[in-house]
């Protein structure tokens, strides 16, 4: 009896915590479209193509930048900022929002078949 209770209470855990994740990951996608779709564009990669040369945006939809790139430097780039063009985010975010958005980019690498 004892077992069944603790199954059940585990496997609540494991959908609330499912849940969450995409929760933060749809809260991410407004955040994103708010935040950064009008230099990375709607679907993660830089809205015209002179935007990349002129301004170095980085494609955020490429599967192999997304799977070398730990979620820790993800966050630290949104936050701190990178480059002349792309300014610290840490101000205007807080650190939940950060990681939310971080979520959201992890399912371009999904869209893209990584």
């Amino acid at each position: 009896m004892r077992l069944n209770h603790l199954l059940v209470s585990v496997g609540a855990l494991v959908f609330v915590s499912l849940s969450a994740g995409g929760a933060a990951a749809q809260d991410g996608k407004a955040l994103y479209e708010k935040q950064c779709k009008s230099c990375h564009g709607p679907a993660g990669g830089a809205p015209v193509p002179a935007m990349v040369k002129q301004m170095n945006v980085r494609s955020i939809t490429d599967p192999a930048v997304l799977a070398k790139t730990p979620d820790d430097t993800l966050i630290g780039v949104i936050e701190k900022g990178r480059g002349k063009f792309m300014k610290p985010f840490a101000g205007k975010l807080k650190h939940e929002e950060v990681v939310a958005i971080v979520k959201y980019l992890r399912t371009f690498a999904k869209k893209s078949g990584a």
